[in-house]
């Protein structure tokens, strides 16, 4: 016996927008705005974005001088004193570092 095929009769006697709202309720439920764009936009995405742009910001902050203009221009470079890897150096730069720097924007 054949299945039974979706029947569109009522359907098409309703509003665009009536048949789009009884959509978004049968597909997604009371949530379904919320559940649609989460589905477009998803969350490992957004924590990746996010990360990034902290990232990027700690970044320039710690890295560049910003100019009057808005640029941003590299801080004098001097090698570290010590090698010796420390993770909480990534986020403070606050290693030990040379009196001399080995190189400054011109």
């Amino acid at each position: 016996e054949d299945y039974a095929l979706i029947d569109m009769e009522d359907d098409e006697l309703l509003a665009d927008e009536e048949v789009f709202q009884n959509y978004l309720a049968h597909e997604f439920g009371s949530s379904g705005r919320r559940a649609c764009l989460s589905s477009l936009l998803p969350r490992r995405l957004l924590a990746v974005v996010v990360l990034m742009v902290i990232f990027m910001y700690n970044y320039y902050r710690l890295n560049c001088d910003f100019l009057e203009d808005g640029s941003t221009v590299s801080k004098p470079m001097s090698l570290p004193q010590i090698v010796r890897f420390n993770p909480l150096f990534f986020f403070t730069n606050n290693y030990p570092k040379d009196a001399q720097p080995y190189w400054v924007m011109p």
